[in-house]
């Protein structure tokens, strides 16, 4: 697992991002993140899209749009972009009927090889 150094105090975190469009998945995740972020151990970006941004807000899930990231469409090349630019060493996805950011950034992450859950 790769990992980033925590400049504050010098504790090695791996990265992971946490991404989701529909609710189902933002809800069943959301508790996950919140605790991963109160524990601290981790350095966690969560990415809301679509119908699960309502959800995280609800939630209080700190999130992150695409747009964030200067990114406008969803396709495995913009999800490459995505990972580059977050550099986790771990993604975990909520999952979504037919076509979704989901399969995109799962077929980047394999390109890139990084783990996916």
């Amino acid at each position: 697992m790769k990992v980033v150094v925590d400049t504050s105090n010098g504790v090695k975190k791996p990265k992971i991002l946490v991404a989701c469009r529909d609710p189902g998945g933002a809800e069943a995740l959301s508790p996950v993140v919140l605790r991963l972020i109160r524990e601290g151990k981790v350095e966690l970006t969560a990415l809301g899209y679509k119908f699960s941004e309502e959800i995280f807000k609800k939630r209080k899930v700190p999130f992150k749009k695409l747009e964030d990231f200067n990114i406008a469409d969803v396709s495995p090349a913009s999800m490459e972009l995505l990972l580059d630019k977050v550099k986790p060493s771990l993604v975990v996805l909520g999952t979504s009927q037919g076509r979704s950011i989901e399969n995109d950034i799962v077929l980047a992450a394999r390109k890139k090889q990084i783990r996916t859950f």
